[in-house]
């Protein structure tokens, strides 16, 4: 009986030891890692296209970006001056990874569907960001970004004759600077709005793509033509 006793406890004993050395649970905070690094694995993989006026398209995918006319295409910025960026992120953004952007010294400007932002940063804040763990692609803004695409059928043509447009400027950009760009590349300023924001200009067609070329020029657009109300001829009701 004894023998009996003793061979029960032993067994008690080695099947406690087995659940307490093998079964090992994660901690609360691991399992949110684990889930976020899954997470972040899936969305990867996933088509996440970016959302502009020159088309959509995935950075990561086979096709890569839109092709763009050699001259409304930048290689790089100097490497001792700021230069414009799109920053996209691997899934909806959080407030941690806008601020780990923001602590490299790096400027989050205009938001770009889907997870992206235009951002401002110089060679160096470019090389820390392209490698963080929450960004999925960084690219420059292109020349070929910032035109609206009938200009872009402008571009193309012979004929040469002047064309009213509104260019969008950067917040942060030095406005008198670029209006003197502009008067150098021929282009007569109308109106500049009171904020700095957006300036009316007449310039040469055969001049467009030297303009978005410009540093801090974020869109260029015709001025928009309004068509009056049609007039209502009915007779009223006596």
């Amino acid at each position: 009986m004894a023998r009996i006793l003793f061979a029960i406890s032993l067994l008690i004993s080695l099947f406690s030891g087995c659940n307490k050395t093998q079964v090992e649970y994660a901690r609360p905070d691991e399992q949110v890692a684990t889930g976020q690094r899954e997470k972040n694995s899936s969305t990867m993989k996933e088509a996440i296209p970016i959302h502009l006026a020159v088309g959509s398209f995935d950075p990561l995918s086979h096709t890569g970006s839109p092709s763009l006319p050699h001259e409304l295409t930048l290689k790089r910025y100097q490497e001792d001056k700021p230069g414009y960026y799109i920053v996209q992120f691997k899934g909806p953004v959080l407030k941690q990874w806008k601020e780990a952007i923001a602590a490299t010294g790096a400027t989050i400007l205009d938001y770009i569907p889907q997870f992206a932002f235009l951002v401002r940063m110089d060679h160096q804040t470019h090389k820390v960001v392209q490698v963080m763990q929450s960004v999925r692609w960084v690219g420059i803004y292109q020349p070929g970004y910032r035109i609206s695409p009938d200009l872009m059928k402008k571009l193309s043509e012979k004929r040469e004759h002047l064309i009213e447009l509104i260019v969008s400027i950067f917040d942060g950009e030095d406005v008198s600077s670029l209006e003197s760009k502009i008067k150098t590349l021929g282009g007569n300023i109308i109106e500049i709005s009171p904020r700095g924001g957006k300036i009316r200009l007449a310039i040469s067609t055969n001049k467009i793509a030297d303009l978005v070329c410009l540093s801090g020029v974020r869109y260029v657009e015709r001025v928009p033509k309004f068509k009056p109300a049609p007039i209502n001829m009915k007779r009223r009701a006596e």
